[in-house]
């Protein structure tokens, strides 16, 4: 199994990338990047991870920091996206 992260992304990653990988996982500012749609909310990471499903991904992971991540699936294409959201952190210099 191969997981592609496409970062730093640029806009004309080769589409066999997105066939390759059996999972590709992107921030939110990446699938922005990526699809050319904005990702501001869960929702709108859900239909940025329909685009990449469509450009032939098997499942996206949606990272959105604070917010969690989506999680979509080839196999269940008309499945909406599911949201994991994340527990409140203190973050610690070390």
């Amino acid at each position: 199994k191969t997981i592609f992260n496409p970062a730093p992304a640029i806009p004309d990653l080769d589409p066999d990338f997105y066939r390759a990988s059996d999972v590709f996982c992107c921030n939110e500012s990446e699938a922005e990047l990526l699809t050319g749609a904005a990702v501001a909310s869960i929702e709108d990471a859900g239909q940025a991870g329909q685009e990449l499903l469509r450009r032939g991904c098997s499942s996206v992971i949606i990272t959105l920091g604070s917010r969690g991540c989506v999680v979509l699936s080839a196999q269940e294409p008309s499945s909406p996206s599911h949201h994991v959201p994340t527990k409140p952190v203190t973050t610690v210099d070390t």
